[in-house]
C-alpha cells in the first residue's frame, strides 16, 4: 500500500505557496497582518521556523504538521462534522473529534480529504473487524 497523509499547513509552507495563498493562510504562516496602509497589524510568534505553532478555530495551538488542510471540504459539510464553516486547516484534535463524536466515519473524512481507495478499503475492514462504531 502506498503511504499517504492528509495535506497540512506545513506543506504548504515547505512548498512555498503561502504568497499565493488565501489571507486565512496567509496569517497562519506567520506574514504579519497588514492594514489598508500597509501597517503591521499585529506580531506573530514563530517559535520553531521549519515548523510554527498555529492557532486551530477551536483556539488549540498545534505545531503546522499537524494541521489537516481541509480548504477542499465544501463549507456546508465542514458545518455538518462540527467545524467553522470558513477554517482552512485544523488540528489533529478537531480531525479526530469529526469521527469520534459521530460526524461521519473515520473513511468518509478519509474519503473527503483525498485518500486512496485501497486505504479506504483498509479502514472500512478494519472498523468491521473490530466491531467498533466509527473508528477504529
Amino acid at each position: 500500500m502506498t503511504p499517504w497523509k492528509p495535506k497540512t499547513l506545513k506543506d504548504h509552507l515547505d512548498a512555498g505557496r503561502t504568497r499565493s495563498a488565501p489571507e486565512s493562510l496567509r496569517a497562519m504562516t506567520g506574514e504579519p497582518a497588514r492594514g489598508p496602509a500597509g501597517e503591521v497589524l499585529r506580531s506573530t510568534e514563530v517559535e520553531e521556523p521549519e515548523n510554527p505553532l498555529r492557532p486551530c478555530p477551536c483556539g488549540r495551538r498545534q505545531q503546522a504538521d499537524m494541521m489537516t488542510d481541509v480548504s477542499m471540504v465544501p463549507p456546508a459539510t465542514r458545518e455538518a462534522w462540527g467545524l467553522v464553516p470558513d477554517a482552512d486547516f485544523i488540528c489533529d484534535g478537531c480531525l479526530n473529534g469529526i469521527h469520534l463524536r459521530g460526524f461521519a466515519t473515520r473513511e468518509e473524512v478519509l474519503e473527503v480529504l483525498g485518500a486512496p481507495r485501497p486505504l479506504l478499503q483498509f479502514v472500512r475492514v478494519a472498523r468491521l473487524r473490530s466491531g467498533v462504531g466509527s473508528g477504529m
